[in-house]
């Protein structure tokens, strides 16, 4: 069932006892929901309705500082499906080396492999809907050409439709008898029991003023990488620094993945061959394009018109990152590479770009914290600080070097850098992509994370956090399928301890 609180006459909660409330329904909130077995009572919170509204985005306004922005509202939305109603459909697992601790960056290293998360990968591929395959098949000449090599290897990344939480799983959750939803249903604050051991109940508030309380045995915060730690941090009422924030982590190490041109491509005859086996697709408008892209006289009379080039970048994209000899070799992160390449007779003087999208060192100077403005439930808002490290930066400049290096000792073409890859520039090119990530840590201990290897918060026996703010480092894959590969292995963690 899915009910408006802002609609109800009398207090919903008060005859009733949960097994576990999910706050949050977005991805990881409505996988969660559906994945715990049908015998338990599941209730599940969401802040928004069934669309976005102002009143519910205004919930996540707060400030950017620091040398990187971060679009601390417009890059989250607050409504029944969450982020799913706006994401692109990038899905690629973690790499096992992702996991791993490097030696040579502070902080790195999960308490949990990739190992772990491999059972779940089938089941939330088919969530997302994901066509079936190989994460590695070498997909073109290009791919054939460059895998293998010693620094490099093709890292094939699959798209969902994409397809909307909110939509595609609304009818189940509406029919599941188990599963209490409520819409407009603000969590603004977690209580404690005397001892301080575990969550006793929540706070929830309506955008009527009312509030209401719900006693659970288990509860799963899946708000976002933001509002995790956002909430955490406000629930200071038995714990002044707040709830999981005993050794100050809760917000520490705010991550995003740095994403960036780093270079023109120019291709050799021989390369240039290989571009026209992947055309615009059947469409009229794809035919169309084609077509511009094909004549001279097109692109010169668009460009006169609308005083800017038009774009013949095909759609296919050809993804490379580093072997792990590389990255411990050059001491850098891992990263994906974008290369796109031009329709042939495109009449532009280079034949495509090259883009990255990097994996961020952990650095505790990057934070959530809560800062002096409220919002309507009663919260105070985030200030987020984030900026890039010197190894970030490091590790766009060599990847970019060594894999125009490689392109050209391949007899493939030639590669111009961008000039803010320049050691001596003050200036970089590269901004965030909404992926907020690592604010309440995955780590062995308290002295290093807010959450264990289970996602439950130490020192709090039955309150767990999903969704990528639980990330020990980033990786460079799109979260979003990792983010429902480690909730169906948290609902069945949760699943076992209610049946045990």
């Amino acid at each position: 069932m899915i009910v408006d609180l802002n609609a109800v006459q009398s207090d919903p909660f008060s005859e009733k006892s949960f097994d576990v409330c999910i706050c949050g329904a977005g991805f990881a909130g409505i996988t969660m929901a559906l994945n715990l077995p049908k015998n338990l009572k599941v209730l599940l919170l969401e802040g928004g309705g069934f669309k976005a509204s102002a009143e519910s985005q205004s919930v996540y306004e707060g400030v950017s500082k620091g040398q990187t922005h971060i679009a601390v509202g417009a890059s989250r939305f607050r409504y029944f499906g969450g982020t799913s109603g706006v994401w692109g459909g990038w899905c690629r697992p973690l790499d096992a080396d992702d996991f791993e601790p490097k030696s040579y960056v502070p902080y790195s290293g999960w308490p949990i492999r990739k190992d772990d998360l491999d059972p779940y990968l089938d089941k939330a591929a088919a969530m997302l809907d994901l066509p079936d395959g190989s994460w590695n098949a070498s997909q073109s000449y290009f791919e054939e050409q460059i895998h293998g090599t010693a620094d490099f290897k093709s890292g094939t990344f699959k798209f969902s439709p994409p397809t909307r939480f909110g939509q595609k799983y609304r009818q189940e959750i509406e029919d599941r008898s188990n599963i209490y939803c409520f819409l407009n249903a603000n969590v603004n604050d977690l209580l404690l029991t005397e001892d301080l051991s575990r969550l006793d109940h929540v706070k929830v508030r309506d955008y009527n003023g009312r509030v209401f309380e719900v006693p659970t045995q288990k509860f799963v915060l899946a708000t976002g990488g933001l509002e995790n730690p956002r909430i955490l941090l406000n629930s200071n009422k038995q714990i002044p620094a707040g709830i999981g924030n005993q050794n100050g982590l809760v917000g520490k190490f705010f991550t995003e993945h740095p994403h960036a041109k780093l270079a023109e491509i120019l291709l050799e005859d021989r390369a240039k061959a290989h571009v026209g086996q992947y055309p615009f697709g059947g469409s009229f408008k794809s035919r169309l394009k084609s077509l511009v892209c094909d004549s001279e006289w097109a692109l010169r009379s668009i460009n006169y018109v609308r005083d800017g080039g038009v774009d013949c970048l095909v759609p296919q994209r050809h993804f490379f990152s580093p072997t792990k000899a590389f990255m411990g070799r050059e001491e850098i992160l891992n990263f994906s590479l974008r290369m796109r390449l031009r329709s042939p007779g495109h009449g532009q003087p280079t034949d495509g770009s090259l883009n990255i999208e990097s994996e961020a060192a952990p650095d505790p100077q990057n934070k959530v914290t809560l800062g002096y403005d409220w919002d309507k439930l009663g919260m105070r808002r985030i200030e987020v600080t984030y900026r890039l490290s010197e190894i970030d930066m490091y590790t766009m400049r060599r990847a970019a070097v060594r894999f125009g290096e490689v392109f050209a000792d391949l007899g493939l073409g030639r590669i111009r850098i961008e000039d803010w890859l320049h050691p001596d520039s003050t200036k970089h090119a590269a901004r965030g992509v909404s992926h907020h990530m690592c604010t309440t840590r995955m780590a062995e201990s308290p002295a290093n994370g807010v959450v264990d290897a289970n996602q439950k918060v130490f020192g709090t026996d039955n309150l767990y956090i999903a969704g990528s703010s639980v990330w020990s480092t980033a990786g460079y894959a799109n979260p979003t399928l990792a983010i429902i590969q480690m909730t169906l292995r948290l609902a069945d963690h949760i699943a076992l301890e209610l049946k045990g």
